[in-house]
């Protein structure tokens, strides 16, 4: 690409070709005033005569601006490029023109994208359970906290089930631990291809799963847990000419506005507890409102 000089200055940015990363030279405004060879190839030759902020987001989303506060950061700006279904990860470094001078900026690219997704995919490795590929407990928690402060800034309802496998150690004893594990998975793909895409569903440990039903009150909550109850009940898995089911007990908990996960935790909790002596396969709800436990028993 052919080297271009900056309007009234005698400066010849020509010497930037020889540097074999990508580097831009830019106006305040963030026009693109000069580019070297090894743009056109990070940037697919789509930087001639455009502005900076036009084509790069910094890492919260926001339009790449040349604001003091980001030129005199000595560490690199996390940036986004995306061209059409290319999506690139950059390290921006700026460097401003010498005091005295009309300014300009500097500007070299590193391309991180092979680290950023390897990070990603490293992260979501371990808020992932390996089994049933749902939410394990850290990430279900983590989620659960931004769903309730969500509904407490629009004091929105929010539901919480905790769902319990009846007598699976009596699967894993008859069957074998890795029947059990097909059994899992195969209620993890029923219940997660049922709730919505704003649902949070995850494992909790063993036979315990968790799901957050944003903007659901008690009664629509109820109404899914018995629905989610049915299909896992119709549910089965064939191993060796064995047609193999489960049920499950569901707590509820519904809450409106402000509460404490912990709380809402515990309160579930005890409707599980209430689901599981009740004869199992049911669905047990617990109102902080009313704080009364209501139960409906499946015969």
């Amino acid at each position: 690409m052919e080297a271009m000089k900056l309007a009234g200055h005698d400066n010849n940015f020509a010497l930037l070709d020889m540097i074999e990363y990508p580097v831009v030279v830019v106006e305040p405004s963030s026009r693109i005033i000069y580019s070297n060879s090894s743009v056109e190839t990070l940037l697919k030759g789509d930087c001639k005569d455009c502005y900076l902020s036009q084509m790069l987001l910094c890492k919260d989303g926001s339009p790449f601006e040349l604001t003091p506060q980001l030129f005199k950061r000595k560490q690199p700006v996390r940036c986004v490029y995306q061209h059409g279904r290319t999506k690139k990860y950059l390290d921006v470094f700026i460097k401003e023109s010498s005091p005295g001078k009309e300014p300009f900026y500097v500007i070299s690219f590193v391309d991180v994208t092979s680290y950023v997704r390897r990070e990603k995919a490293l992260t979501e490795e371990a808020m992932t359970d390996p089994l049933t590929e749902i939410a394990n407990r850290r990430r279900f928690m983590a989620l659960f906290d931004k769903e309730l402060n969500r509904a407490d800034r629009n004091q929105s309802d929010l539901a919480l089930l905790l769902l319990d496998v009846d007598h699976f150690k009596k699967v894993n004893d008859e069957y074998g631990h890795a029947v059990g594990d097909l059994v899992l998975k195969e209620l993890s793909r029923v219940v997660k291809k049922e709730l919505r895409d704003v649902d949070v569903f995850g494992r909790l440990g063993g036979e315990e799963f968790g799901v957050v039903l944003p903007g659901a009150s008690l009664t629509k909550a109820h109404v899914v847990a018995d629905r989610l109850r049915q299909l896992v009940k119709a549910a089965v898995v064939k191993v060796d000419g064995n047609y193999i089911g489960v049920t499950v007990s569901i707590g509820i908990i519904a809450s409106k506005g402000k509460s404490s996960r912990d709380l809402l935790m515990k309160q579930a909790d005890s409707a599980l507890y209430s689901a599981k002596h009740s004869g199992r396969d049911t669905v047990s709800s617990f109102s902080v409102l009313a704080t009364s436990m209501e139960e409906t028993r499946v015969h």
